[in-house]
């Protein structure tokens, strides 16, 4: 595949870090039909404050989709505990990304970069540990 076919943002990933053409989180083989950049830690829960090099992965449009703003496993039960809600559809799937995404954001020492998702009732205890 050329990259000339490919957004910048995501040429200028590929040349920062080496990333290869393939999702972290199912090592589908991406193009520029598929092709998109996941933050590690979503901007919204503190990833804005890390070098783009370190948080930012390729992944496939689906992957990124799936695992949204959640960080961990452990996360996701909170939510689900909070909000009541679970697509049964992807939920095998989800856990697979969230524990790809744990395993990337430990190997690369950006756990201290995460904050917490608050809501209406309090805030959920979202730490990896």
């Amino acid at each position: 595949m050329h990259t000339s076919s490919l957004p910048k943002r995501i040429v200028k990933l590929i040349r920062q870090t080496g990333a290869a053409m393939v999702c972290v989180y199912c090592e589908e083989q991406l193009n520029d039909k598929n092709v998109s950049r996941d933050h590690l830690i979503p901007q919204c829960r503190g990833g804005n404050r890390i070098k783009q090099k370190l948080n930012v992965v390729l992944a496939c449009r689906k992957c990124n989709s799936i695992k949204g703003n959640l960080v961990s496993v452990r996360e996701l039960a909170h939510v689900r505990a909070h909000y009541g809600f679970q697509r049964k559809k992807y939920a095998e799937r989800r856990r697979m990304i969230l524990e790809r995404a744990e395993q990337l954001i430990h190997e690369r020492g950006l756990d201290v970069y995460i904050t917490p998702i608050y809501t209406p009732t309090g805030q959920l205890s979202l730490s990896l540990a």
